[in-house]
């Protein structure tokens, strides 16, 4: 259920480790990863925050 979301959060998957990268206002539709490594895979979460600070279930995807 998409109600009362107040903020958004980017995670870094490695290994089984969720590192959180940002944590973005809901009027903010992108974030940038820096100092990456060329031709290696990342994985990313992206989670809703709701107004009680509870997180709905996760989006991921895999970028090279």
């Amino acid at each position: 259920m998409n109600k009362n979301i107040k903020k958004y959060r980017v995670y870094q998957i490695e290994g089984g480790n969720w590192n959180l990268l940002a944590e973005l206002n809901t009027n903010i539709f992108e974030c940038y990863h820096e100092n990456v490594e060329v031709d290696k895979n990342y994985n990313y979460a992206l989670a809703a925050v709701d107004n009680e600070n509870r997180e709905g279930p996760p989006a991921q995807t895999s970028v090279q």
